[in-house]
């Protein structure tokens, strides 16, 4: 049995944690467990807002015959700034689960964790074998009290685990010399839904509605996203329409214009290819710092898949990735990136669009599940 204890809903956008945990689940049985970090309060105040972020009463859901879904109940504010109070949720969430799933006290298990404050957790779990899957820098995420909690949780969560994966070569850089069984294995793309092989998709309407060329990020719209730069682009292109396809992080203030620029929202995961192909240039519009260079963006393998140009900000993994962006620092930079992948997408490069599809080829979701089966079922997986 493998249990997989994520930073982030099942329900909530796709990332890599649904697409490992779903590919783990055809060799083995697999509980997705869903962060002890969701305070009452604040999922009261998301259903009051309308959100679908928050979950009461269902604790346990079957995803299918070999993949469960475990939601622990809200709990007190403050959880992820103070050990105590983590350490507490943590406790009360491992009592729970044992309820919810007896099975876990009685079968060998194997635990992947995907976020630092899970440590408390996955060390009540008794693992035969420990696995850091490290998302981000996440340290970086916050300041104060909360970037110490996470920097030293980080810390015990990496000395107890057999190996330390990492999505990006930044990541891979800073753990060389802190773990001695470091292993990348980047994100990828699910190539049933957004391969080159896939069912085209009609227009949605409100893509439909606005004027060509379309410039297009599909994603959550959190901090790292650079609203001004966009802004900026907007303004100085007003024949371009820019739409954002994701979910609006709280505390990010949305632009207030110009007009071609329009958020829309969360849309169906299943929906996203039909938002890109109705595109003319993709964006990776992110800031430059520490938490982006980390990164290893999963909308660049899905963007890749449609062979389409894109522009982007240049973070360190798409600086890696040569030709496959058209990169830009700054405002009058990116601007000429994207002036660049708008020339293409009106003369299009077949050899570029291949090297993308390419790109996107390599990179399929049974790949990366493939990498890590590896690592837990290879030799000298039982000991740090």
């Amino acid at each position: 049995m493998l249990i997989y204890l994520a930073p982030n809903r099942w329900d909530g956008p796709r990332q890599r944690t649904q697409h490992l945990a779903a590919g783990l689940s055809r060799t083995r049985p697999v509980i997705f467990v869903e962060p002890a970090a969701y305070t009452l309060p604040g999922v009261l105040r998301r259903r009051l807002a309308g959100e679908h972020g928050g979950r009461l009463f269902r604790r346990v859901r079957r995803i299918s015959e070999s993949l469960l879904v475990y939601a622990p109940p809200p709990t007190f504010p403050g959880n992820l700034h103070l050990r105590a109070l983590n350490t507490l949720v943590h406790s009360l969430a491992w009592r729970d689960l044992r309820r919810a799933a007896p099975a876990i006290e009685t079968s060998p298990v194997d635990v992947v964790v995907g976020w630092p404050p899970a440590f408390e957790l996955a060390r009540r779990l008794h693992p035969r074998r420990l696995i850091y899957d490290c998302l981000d820098l996440f340290p970086s995420f916050d300041g104060g009290l909360r970037g110490r909690l996470l920097a030293s949780l980080e810390e015990e969560l990496s000395r107890a685990a057999f190996a330390v994966v990492v999505t990006s070569r930044d990541l891979e850089r800073r753990w060389s010399t802190r773990h001695p069984r470091v292993v990348r294995i980047p994100n990828g793309v699910d190539l049933s839904l957004f391969g080159p092989g896939a069912a085209p998709a009609a227009v949605p309407s409100e893509i439909a509605a606005l004027p060509r060329p379309r410039l297009g990020y599909v994603g959550t719209v959190g901090r790292w996203v650079d609203l001004p730069l966009l802004e900026h682009v907007a303004r100085r292109r007003p024949d371009c329409s820019i739409a954002l396809i994701g979910p609006v992080e709280r505390g990010v203030t949305r632009p207030s214009g110009p007009p071609n620029l329009v958020l829309l929202g969360e849309r169906p995961y299943a929906r996203l290819p039909a938002y890109l192909a109705a595109m003319d240039v993709l964006l990776i519009p992110f800031r430059l710092m520490d938490l982006t260079h980390a990164v290893n963006p999963i909308k660049l393998y899905e963007y890749c898949a449609t062979g389409k140009p894109i522009a982007a900000t240049p973070i360190e993994e798409i600086v890696a990735e040569r030709g496959l962006c058209h990169v830009g620092e700054g405002p009058e930079a990116f601007l000429r990136a994207v002036d660049d992948a708008l020339r293409e997408a009106a003369r299009p490069d077949p050899r570029r669009a291949a090297a993308r599809q390419a790109v996107a080829l390599a990179s399929g979701w049974d790949r990366r599940v493939a990498a890590v089966e590896a690592l837990l079922d290879g030799p000298g997986a039982d000991g740090p």
